[in-house]
């Protein structure tokens, strides 16, 4: 679980690096990003060990969840002030 971790981290900061590297968006749309953001992270991850316990789907439901954390707290830290 702790090499998954590292990897995680890993994971958000090169993306972090490459969003902020990138055109950065300005107003509302942002500004909409990081408030949603702070509200479905924790709907995100309390889902992902039920959806893992889902026959037939959990697997790859879990790894699209772990995805979509793993990329939205990326483009969390590089966009949104904390």
């Amino acid at each position: 679980m702790a090499d998954q971790d590292l990897t995680a981290k890993a994971d958000i900061d090169l993306l972090s690096k490459a969003i902020a590297a990138g055109p950065m968006p300005k107003g509302p749309a942002m500004e909409e990003f990081c408030r949603l953001w702070a509200q479905a992270k924790p709907v995100l991850e309390a889902l992902q060990p039920i959806v893992r316990l889902i026959p037939g789907i959990g697997i790859i439901g879990s790894a699209a969840l772990t995805a979509l954390l793993t990329a939205g707290n990326a483009a969390s830290a590089a966009l949104c002030k904390s």
